[in-house]
């Protein structure tokens, strides 16, 4: 039985490899285009991890997991599978690669990029389980997974329902015809308004035991140093929405701290101005000691699915998903528009995020029972804009002193006025 974490760097879940598994969960795809039809050609000299992924390419057991596959395949007979290794999406975290059964169905296989990843993966799998009972949207079935980093494989792994759909290049607010806008952001708008009534009354991460069906809040990872030792450590989970911001921006302090020891007295300015803007950002907060929604906070256009009329198909990368203050759940970025944004970038994003809202509150008009979050309204409040410039300031590593103080600056500015500096 798996223990509840007490740090997430621990890995002291050490349980063999989980098989989730219903038998209306495959979906099987009668000749429908492969699930890397829709994936970009890779250029190694650009990938962030590439040598990861060539350690996992090259010396993963992949005949194990192809075995495991077919296992896992709910089948009177055992169905071969392949893993083209040549064929794969990356982003920052995870690589995929498709895994094609001999009687046409798909599915995929997500490998890790990252370190000390078990109770993150843990923490995932709970969080889709929870969000396909309590929801319709439209999110991947785990079929079988293991977080272990000395399984038989060589990494961690999970198997995956391959969604119909590809992502878009850019922003929705641009990529999508006209015509179709009202019909995504109404899409959207219901996902998000299904996930909003999914409330704990602590911020963190979702847990769930094995085989159980009532779920937890725990820690969220952040960089620390423990003992002189600096490592990413569990923090929280939080009561308020005040305690969750000055715990999310110590982890940032402490990183900076660690990176710039000989510079720290310049890099001090603007950290504490993000500090210290910390009370006043919490008075404009909303449920300050819950509800608090769960969030997905990569909710763009590269984790949105969509077929070729433009429908949803499918919301994927659950993997930072934690319950937070309602207004950190609104800061979704297909809505929010960039400080440096051109003109005709923000006039397309506000008449995407007017067609979202009216959307919004038409649900909330016809919606009874749910829980009372004043959603709609956070769109025509500054709250919103100050609080997305804050946690992007926050949880985005600045590559240089100056960009910062830029950072600072456009969450004080929101605050304080425009002759801040």
């Amino acid at each position: 039985m798996a223990k509840r974490p007490r740090n997430v760097d621990k890995g002291e879940n050490k349980q063999p490899p989980r098989k989730i598994m219903k038998q209306d969960a495959v979906k099987r795809n009668g000749g429908s285009p492969k699930p890397s039809d829709g994936w970009p050609t890779v250029d190694f000299s650009q990938l962030l991890h590439s040598d990861t992924i060539r350690k996992i390419l090259t010396t993963g057991n992949w005949d194990f997991l192809r075995s495991e596959a077919s296992k896992l395949y709910p089948s009177t007979q055992r169905i071969p599978c392949s893993i083209d290794l040549t064929r794969f999406a990356t982003g920052r975290q995870n690589v995929v690669l498709e895994v094609a059964f001999a009687d046409g169905t798909y599915w995929v296989v997500r490998v890790p990029l990252t370190e000390d990843v078990e109770t993150q993966m843990l923490s995932e799998v709970a969080t889709m389980k929870l969000v396909l009972q309590k929801t319709s949207i439209p999110v991947p079935s785990v079929f079988g997974f293991d977080h272990r980093k000395g399984n038989p494989f060589g990494f961690p792994y999970m198997f995956m329902s391959a969604l119909s759909g590809r992502t878009l290049d850019g922003k929705f607010a641009l990529s999508i015809p006209e015509q179709h806008k009202a019909k995504v952001a109404s899409q959207l708008a219901r996902y998000w308004y299904e996930l909003s009534q999914i409330t704990f009354d602590r911020i963190g991460r979702i847990w769930s035991e094995p085989g159980a069906d009532d779920y937890q809040i725990i820690s969220l990872p952040s960089y620390g140093v423990r003992n002189r030792q600096p490592g990413f450590y569990g923090i929280g989970p939080f009561r308020t929405s005040c305690a969750y911001l000055s715990g999310i921006r110590r982890g940032m302090d402490d990183m900076l701290r660690a990176q710039h020891q000989d510079a720290w007295p310049q890099w001090q300015r603007p950290c504490r101005a993000l500090r210290d803007a910390i009370p006043l950002l919490s008075r404009a907060l909303q449920h300050q000691r819950g509800p608090f929604p769960l969030s997905h906070p990569d909710l763009h256009y590269g984790n949105i699915m969509v077929d070729d009329n433009f429908n949803v198909t499918g919301i994927i990368d659950w993997t930072n998903a934690h319950t937070a203050p309602v207004e950190a759940f609104a800061t979704l970025d297909e809505l929010m528009i960039p400080r440096c944004a051109s003109k005709d970038l923000k006039e397309a994003i506000a008449h995407f995020r007017d067609l979202f809202t009216h959307a919004l509150k038409n649900l909330e008009s016809t919606q009874s029972g749910a829980t009372c979050l004043a959603l709609s309204g956070l769109f025509e409040s500054s709250t919103l804009t100050v609080v997305h410039r804050w946690l992007l300031a926050t949880q985005i590593v600045p590559h240089s002193l100056q960009a910062a103080m830029v950072y600072a600056n456009s969450v004080l500015q929101v605050l304080y006025g425009d002759g801040i500096t």
